[in-house]
C-alpha cells in the first residue's frame, strides 16, 4: 500500500466548525485539527445528508441519500452487512477500512469496516475519481440534506445551490402542508427572510424543487410516503 495514500475520515456529531482554531476561534486549541486543515482540504460549504447522527453516518457509508438507503431514524439500519458501501469498495482495491469510535450501526453490521475497538445512507459501482477531478462537475455546487425522524409532523428535504437554499416540508395530511422556505444566504445568512411566498421567486422555487427531486430520484412527497411505510412496518 506504499503507493497509495492513507485516508483519515473524522466525523463528529453536532460539531460547529467555528469551534476550531483553523476557523478563527481564538480560545479553543485544536492544533491537530488545524494541521489537518492546513495540509488537507477544508469544505467550507458542505452539508450533512441528515442532521440526525445514525442516518448521516449510514448515508455517508452507503454513499446514498437517506431516502435512497432507507435509514430514516436512529432506529433504522442498512438492509444487510454486504450492502454496497464505500468501505466495501475500498477493501476491493486493497485498502483495509477500520472504524474507531461510535458509528451507531445496529447489531453486528459494519458494512465493510473492521472495528478498532470491537463492541464500542448514489454510489452504484462507478469510480468517483472522474467526479472529484472534474472542476466543472455539478456536484460541487449542490448540497442535499433530509430529515424524516422524530419530533416533526412530516419530513423535510433541503437543497443548496450557490447562494440559494430551498427547503420543502412534506404534507402532514390532506389539510396541512406542504410548506416551503427559500433563502438567499449571501444577503440573509441568518435565514430570517423567507422568500418562498414572493411571486418573483416562483420560477426559482420550481427549478430548485425539480433539481431536488432529480437528486433524490423521486419527489420529496414520495420519499415521505416511503418513510412512513417503512417506519410503520419496522426493522
Amino acid at each position: 500500500m506504499s503507493d497509495r495514500p492513507n485516508i483519515l475520515m473524522i466525523m463528529s456529531d453536532e460539531h460547529d466548525p467555528a469551534v476550531m482554531g483553523c476557523y478563527g476561534d481564538s480560545i479553543v486549541q485544536t492544533p491537530h485539527m488545524d494541521r489537518l486543515a492546513e495540509e488537507g482540504i477544508v469544505f467550507d460549504a458542505a452539508y450533512t445528508t441528515s442532521p440526525l447522527c445514525a442516518p448521516a453516518r449510514a448515508s455517508f457509508t452507503a454513499v446514498q441519500y437517506v431516502s435512497r438507503c432507507g435509514v430514516w431514524t436512529n432506529d433504522c439500519q442498512l438492509p444487510s452487512d454486504d450492502y454496497p458501501s464505500l468501505p466495501h469498495a475500498l477493501n476491493a482495491v486493497g485498502y483495509e477500512c477500520w472504524l474507531g469510535g461510535k458509528m451507531h450501526f445496529a447489531g453486528a453490521h459494519r458494512y465493510g469496516f473492521r472495528d478498532v475497538y470491537p463492541g464500542a445512507n448514489d454510489w452504484d459501482g462507478e469510480s468517483l475519481l472522474n467526479y472529484l477531478d472534474d472542476g466543472n462537475s455539478e456536484w460541487r455546487d449542490i448540497a442535499v440534506s433530509e430529515y424524516y425522524a422524530h419530533n416533526i409532523a412530516s419530513g423535510m428535504a433541503m437543497i443548496r445551490q450557490g447562494p440559494w437554499k430551498y427547503v420543502y416540508h412534506a404534507r402532514f395530511d390532506e389539510v396541512h402542508g406542504p410548506e416551503r422556505e427559500l433563502y438567499n444566504l449571501e444577503e440573509d445568512a441568518g435565514e430570517f427572510n423567507n422568500l418562498a411566498n414572493d411571486p418573483a421567486q416562483a420560477d426559482r422555487i420550481a427549478q430548485l424543487h425539480a433539481l431536488l427531486a432529480r437528486e433524490l430520484r423521486r419527489d420529496p412527497e414520495d420519499a415521505e410516503a416511503q418513510s412512513r411505510a417503512d417506519l410503520a412496518k419496522g426493522y
